[in-house]
């Protein structure tokens, strides 16, 4: 009680933004994240994780001591932060993308064509003609797709042992099925076909073809052999040898059904004008058999 026998007026609440108010350092340190945020954005984890850390810090403060310009800047800041973070990584993979496809195409000359790598320039007046000899060369691979080609059967059967074991646990050998056979059957009824504009020479020496090629799967088969499977009763495959066995039983069933429901796939080939023939990039060609047939 002040000398005279007043009473001396309330004070004024202090606000919590004052300097020296309880939980103020929380604030500050939430526009320090946030800015920080904005600035490592480029970083993406630091960006990130910066941009949480100045919402979690801005949002604990409001809620204990209210609004505040600071937090308030902090938690702005930081949203910002993140989303500059996340359009760096969209940047970053557009950006790889973009190199990988030079990287392959500038290497292009360094693929091997037939076991030979010199490609031949063309003269400018024959691209038109050339064209039509890429379209020519393209059928022909394809053909060896259609065709049974005993050296493209047998990268199929070895290729085949490989994908089914990685898709259902056991190698065709393993359930008795001749690969030989199996790839034979697989490329049986193959059929493809090349639009007027897909087909492509370049005066480098290099040509390119796109096909669009419907033939049965290995993926065609397992799925059917998965639903069959699926369906089956518990208690009709007790032991790993009563499952394999029945995986055996129904993999006919599997192939009648993917027999009758063709892939398709658009497959690109690229082709060279070696020693005056175009010739099939072995690479792009065993790529196009991969994705055809379900061999990855």
């Amino acid at each position: 009680m002040p000398s005279g026998g007043g009473y001396a007026p309330p004070q004024p609440p202090v606000s919590p933004s004052a300097s020296g108010a309880p939980g103020s350092g929380k604030a500050v340190a939430a526009l320090v994240c946030g800015i920080a945020a904005i600035v490592l954005s480029g970083t993406v984890i630091l960006g990130i994780g910066l941009g949480i850390a100045a919402i979690v810090l801005a949002s604990q403060f409001v809620r204990s001591f209210g609004k505040d310009g600071k937090a308030t800047g902090g938690k702005v800041c930081g949203i910002v932060g993140i989303v500059l973070s996340v359009l760096a990584i969209v940047a970053y993979l557009m950006f790889g993308a973009f190199v990988a496809v030079v990287i392959e195409h500038s290497g292009s000359h360094g693929a091997v064509y037939g076991g030979a790598t010199e490609v031949v320039p063309l003269d400018s007046s024959d691209i038109d003609t050339e064209v039509e000899a890429v379209r020519s060369a393209a059928e022909g691979a394809l053909g060896k797709m259609a065709g049974g080609d005993a050296g493209v059967a047998a990268l199929v059967a070895e290729k085949a042992e490989g994908a089914f074991e990685s898709s259902t646990g056991y190698t065709l050998t393993d359930l008795g099925i001749d690969p030989a056979e199996f790839s034979a059957w697989l490329m049986e009824d193959l059929t493809f076909s090349i639009g007027d504009n897909d087909a492509y020479a370049h005066s480098d020496g290099v040509g390119l073809a796109f096909a669009t090629v419907e033939a049965r799967s290995i993926y065609g088969v397992t799925e059917a052999l998965y639903e069959e499977l699926l369906a089956l009763d518990g208690d009709a495959v007790a032991s790993e040898e009563e499952w394999k066995a029945k995986v055996a039983e129904l993999l006919p069933q599997a192939q009648s059904q993917a027999a009758a429901e063709k892939s398709e796939s658009y497959v690109a080939l690229d082709f060279a004008l070696v020693n005056g023939v175009w010739t099939v990039d072995e690479d792009s060609f065993e790529n196009a058999l991969d994705q055809v047939f379900g061999l990855w």
